[in-house]
């Protein structure tokens, strides 16, 4: 269930949902096989969730884009042996996460952006004992860009990891040995160029 519109401009979107599961499937790893996935079905889950976008119209050359979601996943039964996990949370999934972006872009094709990206805190394993900690992604992006006839061009420059943030960049779910954690890498700079061609 949704509902989108585009007042003044504006572009805003919303949608709820709810989804409920029979025979989950869920992926695991033995400590005889780390890093080969396993799969057991996990009785009955329940999923509810938000997904928001809002986005300004164009002001000067500049642009305002913003998202949000929020989701309570759960299992609703599920026991793994004589362990009974009903109730607990979902692996891998943050309850709450954002972005949000200021981009401005010149007529002579300059454009210059700003992003930042929050992932909430979440478990990585079904039983709801180990956590991948909250954090938040920057990036800058410097470039130009034109498009000519049937050729389009651009040159960008970029940072990213702009707070020099120490994160996850993946996490392995229900990981044997406890190693669920693949960190990503500290502040980094880029660069680089696109020609495109459009053929009719």
């Amino acid at each position: 269930m949704g509902i989108r519109g585009q007042p003044a401009g504006f572009e805003y979107e919303a949608t709820l949902f709810h989804v409920g599961t029979r025979n989950e499937i869920t992926p695991f790893e033995l400590p005889n096989s780390p890093g080969r996935a396993f799969f057991r079905n996990a009785g009955q889950s329940e999923r509810f969730g938000l997904e928001t976008r809002l986005s300004s119209p164009s002001w000067n050359g500049f642009r305002v884009d913003m998202t949000y979601t929020y989701s309570d996943f759960e299992f609703k039964r599920y026991r793994v042996g004589n362990d009974d996990l009903s109730g607990n949370e979902f692996p891998g999934l943050p309850r709450h996460r954002w972005e949000g972006r200021v981009r401005y872009t010149h007529p002579v094709g300059f454009f210059t952006q700003f992003h930042v990206h929050r992932v909430g805190e979440f478990f990585v394993n079904d039983i709801n004992t180990v956590t991948n900690s909250a954090y938040y992604l920057g990036q800058f992006l410097l470039g130009w860009e034109k498009k000519y006839h049937w050729v389009e061009g651009s040159i960008f420059l970029g940072i990213n990891n702009l707070f020099d943030e120490r994160y996850n960049a993946n996490t392995r779910i229900n990981a044997a040995l406890g190693r669920y954690f693949e960190p990503g890498p500290p502040l980094n700079a880029f660069g680089g160029a696109r020609i495109r061609l459009w053929v009719f």
